[in-house]
């Protein structure tokens, strides 16, 4: 009775608040904003059976965000709703703690179309970014070749891995890299590259 009343009459207040500088096209937005801050299933429920064109996939960059940095859209800052780009109604309810709306809002949502895969005659690639160390030949393939099937079991047909990854470049420590005897260098320790090198003959 006088929950209800009082209830309808802020939903008055703010709707003709909020549309003296918002777009005139989607009421329901206003009068969603409205339940996800009262946190009503009640007035949620009013919404969806009174609004047919409701769009509940719309989302904060393509009717309240905007891209400037800091700026924050009149329209959820006026219901005092917190907000980031790419939200839904529903991300929105969720992230300020408006837990009975949000499940109100799950329920009104439509169920919607599973959608078919699309073909795509495109190929997989896959870039493996891992580490190696330097003159662990078999330990580093060891780490490659796990990586290179994990992609392929995601359906990768081309894997790119990292330059020198199988003898690797540089030790962790940055104490010991290649190196040739009498040949000067800044590293405290070296390795002969020709004993780790692949053998093409």
């Amino acid at each position: 009775g006088d929950v209800y009343k009082r209830q309808q009459q802020e939903q008055a207040t703010r709707i003709q608040a909020t549309r003296q500088s918002g777009p005139m096209d989607r009421p329901w937005e206003y009068e969603l904003l409205n339940a996800i801050s009262a946190d009503s299933p009640h007035l949620v429920t009013m919404v969806a059976k009174r609004y047919s064109e409701l769009d509940w996939s719309v989302r904060v960059h393509q009717s309240y965000g905007r891209n400037q940095a800091g700026e924050v859209h009149y329209l959820i800052a006026s219901f005092g709703l917190q907000w980031e780009l790419g939200h839904t109604l529903l991300d929105i309810a969720r992230l300020n703690g408006k837990h009975r709306a949000a499940e109100a809002m799950e329920g009104a949502q439509p169920a919607q179309p599973r959608a078919e895969p699309e073909k795509d005659d495109g190929v997989v690639v896959a870039l493996v970014q891992c580490s190696s160390d330097i003159g662990e030949v078999e330990q580093n393939l060891q780490k490659l070749e796990a990586r290179v099937r994990d992609a392929a079991a995601d359906g990768a047909k081309i894997v790119v891995l990292p330059e020198t990854s199988v003898t690797g470049y540089l030790s962790q420590d940055l104490e010991t890299n290649w190196g040739l005897d009498g040949r000067p260098q800044a590293f405290s320790r070296s390795l002969d590259p020709q004993k780790f090198a692949e053998d093409r003959n």
